[in-house]
């Protein structure tokens, strides 16, 4: 009977170390689009957790390239060298930026970049981070493996990582403790969805990663890729419309954004 006892509260126990592990990342409210402009769609999506008096919430830009264009804007091109998500973004009138590049000490951007036939950094990084290429244009939207690239005209390509899914499926080896995150997925339609957590939220990469491949009434864009972006005190981004405005502030400066502007 002690056993038996003793069974059934480590199996309890279990139950819950289970569940509050999944409560840290899977949303169970229902998580509708909201569109903004025509191609252009906005939501945010809850994240579980036990901590009392926060809210924590992925907020997701879906984007029809198609419709909108994509650009690196860099501080260096408006003779500053750190600046603010949304400072960039209203110099370049879009409306929307994100953070997105790795950047060194020197506030260099990590990897290879490219805007157009405009090459920023030609060498391809190598490491355990970098360890994608996201190639954004008009009608063609992809993440290579860094192995497989080798330059582009893309309207935007530049380095990050690391990969979480590639041709539909989770990447595995997966490391690091929870954080704010940033990042971009190509679902099955060649849209665009890029997303940033908010200042309270924070996930492991792999729990990203499972919120990403949910169902997408719960926070899954279906993906065909998706890659990490520089999170941490990076994050951040700023969003101007006329139906919706938000500003998500990362906490540290920042030497570029990637933007979506209205193509012409």
């Amino acid at each position: 009977m002690k056993y038996f006892l003793c069974l059934c509260l480590a199996l309890a126990t279990a139950i819950c170390l289970i569940s509050g592990y999944s409560q840290a990342y899977t949303p169970t409210p229902k998580c509708p689009w909201q569109t903004l402009q025509p191609g252009f769609e906005y939501r945010t999506v809850p994240i579980r957790t036990y901590e009392k008096g926060i809210s924590p919430v992925m907020h997701q830009v879906r984007v029809d390239p198609k419709q909108y264009k994509f650009s690196l804007v860099l501080a260096k091109d408006y003779n500053m060298t750190l600046t603010t998500v949304s400072n960039l973004r209203k110099k370049n009138n879009a409306l929307f930026a994100i953070n997105a590049s790795f950047f060194d000490e020197h506030c260099d951007l990590l990897g290879y970049h490219s805007i157009g036939p405009r090459v920023i950094n030609p060498h391809v990084a190598g490491g355990n981070v970098l360890t994608g290429v996201l190639m954004l244009t008009s009608n063609y939207c992809n993440v290579w493996d860094r192995n497989s690239f080798s330059s582009s005209q893309a309207e935007v390509a530049f380095q990050c990582g690391p990969r979480l899914i590639v041709d539909g499926e989770p990447t595995s080896g997966l490391h690091g403790a929870p954080s704010r995150l940033s990042g971009a997925a190509i679902d099955m339609n060649q849209r665009v969805i890029l997303y940033a957590t908010s200042v309270d939220g924070r996930l492991t990469l792999s729990q990203c990663q499972s919120l990403l491949m949910q169902r997408e009434i719960y926070g899954g864009v279906n993906p065909r890729y998706a890659i990490n972006f520089d999170g941490g005190s990076s994050t951040g981004f700023s969003l101007a419309t006329e139906k919706l405005s938000l500003e998500c502030p990362s906490l540290a400066l920042i030497p570029s954004v990637l933007t979506v502007a209205a193509r012409k």
